[in-house]
């Protein structure tokens, strides 16, 4: 009997103790960028999508010296390095 017991809490250690695949995962993803390493911030999520890998705009950007800005009433980002300005505009989002 003690040694079902003893069994069942080594098993039930082993359990709890072992790593999260995909907490594991997450914090691997790494952005190379023109042979750099992006930071990611600790909020910024990497998501694969039918085999495609899709990271914040942002991160992308500031990391290419670009300023962006997230305007929430117009749903779009705008992204300008000097006197060239791009638009990105938020589609599909339930309201």
């Amino acid at each position: 009997m003690k040694k079902s017991i003893l069994f069942i809490l080594f098993c039930l250690f082993f359990l709890i103790a072992l790593p999260n695949d995909s907490d594991a995962a997450a914090k691997q993803t790494k952005i190379i960028l023109d042979g750099e390493e992006c930071i990611l911030p600790e909020n910024a999520e990497v998501v694969n999508i039918n085999n495609n890998v899709m990271i914040p705009i942002r991160v992308v950007a500031e990391n290419l010296k670009f300023k962006v800005d997230w305007q929430q009433k117009a749903q779009n980002v705008k992204i300008q390095q000097s006197s060239k300005v791009d638009r990105l505009h938020l589609v599909g989002q339930k309201k």
